[in-house]
């Protein structure tokens, strides 16, 4: 039956899969807006992604058999080589995406968060090599345009000007949006460059950024160097969680 839907979804060059991808992009936003509670600790929820992350990823290798081949070689100090600094940039990624998610509306979240894809392609070529065709550049061209205009439009006053509309602090979460996207630029660039060049698996490579980032963050709370350190010992981290 999976071999059926796999063979389904991969055909035309897998557009399935990209309608799929296509679906879950459009409604994050929407679903995190209608199921997050306003003043939820961003720790929390980044935290939550995480270990949810790294589970699936352990499930995936169960799946594919590749479990215990993975594991028989790795070794911890490797894992911080390998997935040290990518972790880093996508755990400030996350942050920065669920602030963004609390701070303006899930249409303007989408069409901003496509400038990871001139980002992307920057660092593509910085880190690999790559360049990009003619029509690539101006739709990337394009993309960064729409950004730009959607950018401009956002209230003046970014600290009040929200909150008509429902939503905190328009420019933050507009700054947020883009310096998620730069860091998912740099963090997408890393993460070939290491795939291809260590031959790592992908799966074991996601579950070591993602438990990488988990300790991050644990770390950051303990020691109070995060401003949800003083809600996680007030009330409980996930207290706010509905």
């Amino acid at each position: 039956m999976s071999a059926a839907i796999g063979s389904a979804l991969s055909t035309h060059g897998g557009l399935g899969y990209l309608a799929l991808h296509s679906v879950q992009f459009g409604s994050q936003p929407l679903l995190s807006k209608a199921c997050i509670q306003a003043g939820t600790p961003t720790s929390s929820l980044v935290l939550g992604a995480e270990i949810a992350k790294t589970l699936g990823c352990f499930a995936m290798l169960h799946s594919d058999g590749n479990l215990r081949e993975v594991l028989r070689g790795w070794n911890f100090r490797r894992a911080i080589l390998v997935a040290g600094v990518p972790s880093l940039t996508y755990l400030a990624q996350n942050m920065c995406i669920q602030i963004a998610y609390q701070n303006i509306d899930g249409v303007v979240f989408n069409i901003l968060n496509q400038s990871k894809m001139p980002f992307t392609a920057f660092f593509s070529w910085l880190i690999m090599g790559r360049q990009q065709s003619r029509i690539q550049c101006m739709a990337l061209l394009a993309v960064t345009i729409a950004g730009f205009l959607i950018a401009s439009s956002a209230p003046v006053n970014g600290s009040n000007a929200g909150y008509k509309n429902g939503h905190s602090n328009w420019t933050l979460g507009i700054s947020c949006v883009l310096a998620g996207s730069a860091l998912s630029g740099l963090g997408s660039g890393l993460t070939e460059w290491i795939l291809q060049g260590q031959k790592r698996n992908s799966y074991l490579f996601s579950a070591e950024m993602a438990i990488l980032g988990s300790i991050t963050i644990v770390v950051s709370l303990v020691c109070n160097l995060s401003a949800d350190g003083q809600v996680w010992r007030e009330e409980g981290l996930f207290s706010r969680w509905t």
